[in-house]
């Protein structure tokens, strides 16, 4: 077969699924062909590698991938891969289906975290799918979306674990032992976040009809959208709540900026700017009066919900309506920024998936920081580094054991301001025990 024609059955399969004569799952089939590519070819490269980080991506990100290979026994997502575990080095027990598909999971990843000295397995531990029997700490191979994605960080230099054996690593059946320092505890944590979002979004109180005045745009997508138009708000005034002796607004939100793009350049600054602008509404040097308009008509025919319009959600709306018609002007111009809006607020949208906006209290500068972080996480959950990982991570005390939470990224952190470079202060690091 061609590359071209390859290529154009990819494209086919991945955006025709919803075809009723297609199988829904036909794109798995080239997925699970790059999949098994990947790690041919990083097998046949692997003993002679030198380079440490391409070691760990191998061992937890290409591992990691089999999650999208289809297996009609879920024990066979790693008994499947047993050769390729050997092949790579990691000491992987032999087979016994009899044992628990929690154990064959939990065993799985202290081998990999063992073999690259890395913690970076934590981040596919994060996921809402996630079954409720395994460690907090250990991926399931089952749920396909367990990948969350994380701003680039150094936040422990390229630390890596301490452990010289997977008993000490792992000591006790479900327990990780890991070495590490707490920076500081969350205080405040947006009511919304995006995972949360239904879709149609059967919580939003308003818009509950189904013939309103729309501009290009399904009512269930509309009222999605004012739901994330909501949220957005709410990270903007957790943001300005800020002291200014950390930071002033210009600061923050390019904090913010670089926080939901993931610091790429898909979303331009003057685009980002205006955006946030617009979020303050009323108070935005933009002309939304279209918006306005739109949004005043849509409470005129929502008879049902009319109660149900708080100033907030009529807000809300007036953003919406101005978003999706691109209406906003300023001068009585559509400068360019303006026009991308709908765009900014997709792909912001997209990255911030499952994390919810924090702020976090550090002890060591005394000042409240923001960051993001796994939708579960909550206030008085505490922030820590941890030996092998380059984020910070949320963690939740239980006696004298910790549930891993998810992964963070949090302002002045990011690249090992607080960790401690010291042989001493490395020795003094404690311990905690992940159950």
């Amino acid at each position: 077969m061609s590359w071209e024609s390859y290529v154009r059955g990819a494209k086919f399969f991945i955006y025709e699924e919803f075809i009723d004569e297609l199988d829904a799952t036909a794109w798995k089939s080239y997925l699970g062909i790059e999949i098994r590519n990947d790690l041919r070819d990083s097998i046949l490269s692997f003993p002679t590698t030198k380079d440490n980080k391409k070691t760990i991506s191998l061992l937890t990100s290409g591992l990691t991938q089999v999650r999208h290979l289809q297996a009609s026994n879920p024990k066979d997502k790693i008994y499947g891969l047993y050769a390729t575990f050997a092949a790579l080095g990691i000491p992987l027990p032999a087979p016994v289906y009899k044992k628990s598909l929690a154990r064959i999971y939990e065993e799985a990843c202290v081998a990999i975290i063992f073999v690259s000295r890395s913690l970076k397995m934590l981040e596919y531990a994060c996921s809402n799918g996630r079954s409720a029997y395994l460690p907090s700490w250990v991926p399931d191979w089952q749920d396909e979306n367990a990948t969350l994605l994380n701003l680039p960080s150094e936040a422990t230099e390229g630390s890596l674990i301490s452990q010289t054996t997977m008993s000490a690593l792992s000591p006790a059946s479900g327990h990780l032992l890991v070495r590490g320092k707490i920076i500081g505890s969350i205080t405040s944590r947006s009511e919304n976040d995006f995972s949360t979002l239904e879709f149609p979004s059967g919580s939003l109180p308003i818009l509950k009809e189904n013939h309103y005045d729309l501009v290009g745009i399904e009512v269930d997508s509309l009222r999605l959208l004012v739901h994330r138009v909501k949220t957005f708000r709410e990270w903007i005034r957790l943001l300005d709540g800020i002291p200014t002796l950390y930071y002033d607004d210009e600061e923050s939100y390019n904090f913010l900026h670089k926080l939901v793009t993931f610091d790429s350049k898909a979303v331009e600054t003057s685009a980002f700017n205006a955006w946030v602008d617009i979020l303050h509404y009323p108070a935005t040097k933009y002309d939304l009066g279209n918006g306005q308009k739109l949004a005043e008509a849509w409470k005129k025919t929502d008879t049902e919900c009319s109660n149900n319009w708080t100033q907030e959600l009529f807000q809300c709306a007036v953003i919406a309506a101005t978003l999706a018609g691109q209406s906003a002007t300023v001068a009585g111009q559509a400068t360019p920024e303006l026009v991308k809006l709908m765009d900014v607020t997709a792909h912001i949208s997209g990255n911030m998936g499952s994390r919810t906006l924090v702020l976090v209290h550090d002890t060591l500068l005394n000042s409240t920081l923001p960051g993001t972080a796994f939708h579960t996480a909550n206030v008085s959950d505490s922030i820590a580094l941890l030996e092998g990982a380059d984020f910070p991570v949320v963690l939740r005390r239980k006696g004298d054991q910790w549930a891993f939470v998810g992964t963070a990224y949090v302002a002045g952190v990011t690249d090992g301001e607080a960790w401690p470079d010291e042989e001493d202060a490395l020795r003094d690091l404690q311990e905690f025990t992940l159950f």
